[in-house]
């Protein structure tokens, strides 16, 4: 990929504020919708977290659509102008559809085991009971490790 990028910007040319123009390098992309008429271009959605589980991995979903799912927890430690510290926790919804990834984290996963978690951002709006528009964000996990102790003590391989 970075050659492709590399090859379509040394055509490029120069603003007057030295920055690079990059119009050239919004040309469509080489790979073609269903239909053939429109193409994609490459974009990037990763989220990488490290934090404590919040309950068990509990697996969930229906058996043609299985899925597993925990809440992460992240915290940023940060000094306010008094000089008094505070922690702030963030709560991550995170769900794993990979086979054999969910599988062994169904098993393996415990509340405040610590894990590294790698996947990508979903925005999603329902209606709840009540019929108001919820919205929910959910990190859609493709890679987890446990670095717990008690885990890694185990003879068990990696998840």
């Amino acid at each position: 990929m970075f050659s492709i990028f590399a090859r379509r910007c040394a055509g490029c040319s120069l603003r007057s504020n030295g920055r690079r123009f990059f119009a050239d390098l919004l040309e469509e992309s080489e790979e073609p919708l269903m239909n053939g008429s429109m193409r994609f271009e490459k974009s990037i959605n990763q989220v990488n977290l490290l934090g404590r589980l919040g309950r068990d991995a509990e697996l969930r979903g229906s058996e043609d659509h299985p899925v597993v799912v925990f809440s992460l927890a992240t915290n940023t430690v940060y000094r306010k102008k008094d000089g008094e510290t505070v922690s702030r926790v963030n709560w991550h919804r995170v769900s794993v559809f990979k086979p054999g990834l969910r599988e062994k984290l169904a098993v393996h996963l415990k509340k405040g085991d610590r894990v590294f978690v790698t996947g990508s951002l979903r925005y999603d709006e329902y209606k709840d009971s009540n019929e108001n528009m919820q919205r929910a964000t959910t990190i859609l996990a493709n890679d987890i490790v446990n670095l717990t102790k008690r885990y890694l003590s185990e003879e068990e391989p990696d998840i």
